[in-house]
């Protein structure tokens, strides 16, 4: 961020980045760019400028290296996030409804992984519960989503969209599958029934998940229970003069008298 001025101090501050933009001839909608913890500061006394330069929540969690001793186990998967949350001094919300919530994490899964960092220790939780984490709220809130089975929050049509691009409709997901590379072969269950009535296998693939590998199938199966009647669709959508979606909205996008149901899995 430049602003113009030399007395203006957000160092060590948490900001949340706002823009505007247009809805109609005489109408703007905010857009939050998310919010942004300041950590470098630079003063230009020539061109009377402030430069500061900021990180969101999920990247100052992959700037730190996991250092073993910061959480305690054993522990659980909710405790885990909780843990997780209260290092970096922010709250968490992960429903109770959420799969694999109360499995056991018996010992410290990444004390000898070197490089790992706090990212790839929340990724794993992510994987292990089939959610997206989120940190919002002015980086002080930590949410663990699952891909929501429920009505559309909006309805896009060819009316209020500038491109768009459909892929390949991958089907339901009826298989978890851990990708431990390089076999990217390991199946801990799939349901084959549904294999069966659509004659392809959909896989949910976690690469390297610890949290799953150590217990297998009594954590991927709740995992895929949860996930009954999600379907992959691969698609790229531009939209203008529409409000701001977050991770985890359901969209219903109507193109050539089609209707095809998108889940928001990045803004």
């Amino acid at each position: 961020i430049v602003l113009t001025g030399t007395e203006t101090n957000l160092l060590d501050q948490k900001i949340t980045a706002v823009v505007e933009v247009k809805t109609g001839a005489d109408t703007w909608g905010k857009i939050p760019w998310g919010s942004f913890s300041i950590t470098e500061a630079k003063i230009d006394q020539d061109k009377g400028t402030s430069t500061f330069t900021g990180y969101g929540g999920i990247s100052i969690l992959q700037q730190r290296e996991y250092q073993p001793g910061a959480i305690t186990f054993p522990t659980t998967v909710g405790g885990l996030a909780q843990q997780l949350a209260d290092y970096f001094g922010i709250q968490v919300n992960m429903d109770a409804g959420i799969p694999n919530i109360d499995a056991p994490v018996t010992e410290d899964l990444w004390a000898k992984i070197s490089g790992t960092t706090y990212r790839d220790v929340l990724e794993e939780i992510a994987g292990a519960t089939g959610t997206i984490a989120v940190i919002g709220g002015g980086d002080e809130t930590l949410d663990f989503k699952l891909p929501p089975i429920s009505e559309a929050s909006e309805t896009l049509t060819e009316d209020n969209l500038i491109t768009s691009k459909i892929g390949e409709n991958w089907g339901v997901v009826n298989s978890v599958v851990l990708s431990r590379q390089p076999q990217n072969d390991n199946i801990v269950v799939v349901d084959n029934e549904s294999v069966e009535q659509t004659g392809q296998r959909t896989d949910l693939v976690i690469a390297n998940n610890q949290i799953l590998d150590k217990q297998r199938e009594t954590t991927a199966q709740p995992l895929l229970d949860a996930l009954d009647g999600w379907e992959y669709r691969n698609a790229e959508i531009k939209t203008e003069g529409h409000a701001y979606h977050e991770i985890g909205d359901r969209l219903d996008i109507t193109i050539n008298n089609e209707t095809y149901q998108m889940v928001v899995t990045k803004s």
